[in-house]
Formats: C-alpha cells, structure tokens, sequence
C-alpha cells in the first residue's frame, strides 16, 4: 500500500496520516489476526488494524523508524516538518479536535496546502526553467518559470520561496545581459544586443529605473 504511487498521491492530496504506537515493555504476544478477502484472495490482517497485514505494518514501521525520531516516552503526539525528522510542534494527552488545532497551526504558518498534481507540475516546471538557465536558454527559461509562478495563487512559503528564487536568477541574467549590451561601443549592435535581451527575458517584470543600465561614457 504505501509503495504504490497512486494511494501515496491520493493520501498526500486528501487526508492527514496519524500514527499512533504504544511502549509495551512486557509485550510477548503477536498482534492478534483476522481473515479478510483481498483482491479475491483470502488474506490475515491486523485485527485492530484491519487495512494492514502484519508485513505491510512492519514495513511502515521500519519505514518510520528510519525517517522520524520518536519520544521514549507515551503519550506524544506532534507536528512534524517536511523533512519528516523536525518536530514543529507537540504535546502529550489531549483530545483529536485539540490534536487537529495543533496541526491546523502548524500549517496556517506554511501557507494553504497545494494539491499533489498542482505541486509536482509547479516543481516540473522550476526544474525544466533550472535547466533552460542552465545551458542560457532564456525564453524557455522565463516561460517555465512565469508557469511555475501562474500555476498556483497562494502557495506555501517553501514554495513561493523557489518560485521567487527562480524568478531572481533570472532577473539578474537579464541585468548581465543589459550590463553588457549597454558595454558595446557600436551603436548598431549596442541597441540590437539589448533588444535581445528583453526579447530573451520577456514576461519578467520591468526593472526599475534605477537598475536599468546605460551606455558607457567615451
């Protein structure tokens, strides 16, 4: 279940995964089964939790153990951050709605959550305007990135923060390529250098007047 693409997609969009695990120190018997029917196949799954077999909780365990750092200590609940190690925030006993506030502040302070397809096309295109910029192909450049921006009105502040990086590197490659048209003492090429680069970087905002370069002095 959690090594299939699309449950992870669809979890991710819709729902709040909430784990919860007890320190039982004297525990020496398995977690009792049920037989269920899976895919018409009859299959063994937890009795208290029936949507796992005892392999597939296991490996979530596993999975968990690796990539969080539990308290040793019970209750605790708590907020973890996108890396899935930092702990945002926490608390020990309480009840689901006040378990939901905690969480629900934790994510007022990362913006609105963004649907899963919204996200990955907005980090497709960052990454496809990265690599545009990278071998100075500026129109696709700025037009991945103007989509990156245009694909989403409100995202999170993890988020806007790349979309705004994006744009500033490409704000600045526009500058450079001013600085340098303005540099050429030919009138001709001078004005054809930096009709290119506004060409090149169309869409971006205008920059300022006082960042806008000029022709040397002879």
């Amino acid at each position: 279940m959690f090594q299939d693409d699309e449950y992870i997609r669809w979890a991710n969009e819709r729902t709040v995964h909430l784990l919860s695990y007890a320190l039982d120190p004297n525990a020496s018997k398995p977690e009792p089964l049920a037989t269920t029917t899976r895919d018409g196949a009859e299959v063994e799954v937890l009795l208290r939790y029936p949507m796992f077999t005892a392999s597939e909780a296991e490996r979530l365990a596993a999975d968990v153990d690796v990539h969080v750092t539990f308290p040793m200590h019970t209750p605790w609940v708590g907020v973890l951050a996108l890396d899935g190690k930092t702990v945002l925030a926490q608390g020990t006993k309480g009840t689901p709605k006040e378990y939901r506030a905690l969480y629900d502040a934790e994510q007022k302070k990362l913006g609105s959550p963004v649907p899963r397809p919204v996200w990955e096309a907005v980090r497709a295109a960052l990454a496809r305007s990265a690599d545009a910029d990278f071998e100075e192909r500026w129109p696709e450049a700025v037009k991945a990135a103007l989509a990156a921006r245009d694909a989403v009105e409100a995202p999170p502040a993890a988020l806007a923060e790349r979309i705004t990086a994006r744009l500033a590197s490409l704000e600045q490659a526009r500058a450079r390529a001013l600085v340098a048209a303005a540099a050429l003492r030919d009138d001709k090429a001078r004005a054809a250098a930096q009709e290119k680069a506004r060409a090149d970087f169309a869409g971006l905002p205008e920059p300022s007047a006082s960042a806008a370069p000029t022709a040397p002095t002879r």
